[in-house]
């Protein structure tokens, strides 16, 4: 009985060990690529593209060699730049263009759960490739605003005048009072690189 009880023991300890080397965390840093969807006096509009810090750490739990599941926590700036033309000419022969442009910049705490594939060998560094869906919370926003006015006279002379503001957003859920919402969720696809050492 007692060598059948230290054989158990064995055989749970080596189970365990083998176990642990299929789940292993690690800091991950990168850029992330973000979009926002605005709707402003019941218009929507498009934004482009802006590039963000990410930074945070991940669980790896490996269902295989080259599949994994990595869910994590990160530090995301994300955000959007908008850009608005508008023209017109008088009669008298005036044209006048407005340019205004946002540059939206939004802090989350991000929740991602991502499924991950693994390209190459673990002891040379792999690339990876993943995609999964997040939850994030909104720590804050700010917004700044650019706003150019350009007046082509019918004489052919030009003047300009700018006039720029930035300004905190309000996180909330309130339409009436709040700028954005206190929480987003999605799909993100990440690809990267792991070094040898994890």
């Amino acid at each position: 009985m007692k060598k059948m009880i230290f054989l158990l023991s064995i055989g749970c300890a080596t189970l365990t060990q083998a176990n642990a080397q299929w789940i292993t965390a690690g800091p991950e840093l990168g850029l992330n690529f973000s979009t926002l969807d605005t709707r402003f006096n019941g218009v929507n509009a498009d934004n482009g593209t802006r590039v963000g810090l990410k930074v945070g750490g991940v669980v790896d739990i490996a269902l295989t060699p080259h599949i994994s599941i990595q869910p994590g926590l990160f530090y995301d700036a994300m955000g959007a730049h908008e850009t608005y033309t508008t023209s017109n000419v008088n009669e008298a022969g005036v044209g006048t263009t407005h340019d205004t442009k946002y540059d939206y910049r939004i802090d989350y705490l991000q929740i991602p759960a991502n499924f991950v594939y693994k390209f190459g060998s673990p002891r040379r560094g792999q690339f990876f490739l993943g995609a999964g869906p997040y939850l994030a919370f909104a720590l804050g926003g700010h917004v700044s605003n650019t706003d150019v006015t350009t007046v082509r006279h019918a004489n052919g002379t030009v003047t300009s005048a700018s006039n720029s503001t930035d300004y905190n957003l309000h996180v909330g859920n309130n339409a009436n009072t709040d700028d954005i919402k206190g929480a987003d969720a999605g799909l993100n696809f990440n690809l990267g690189y792991e070094f040898p050492m994890g």
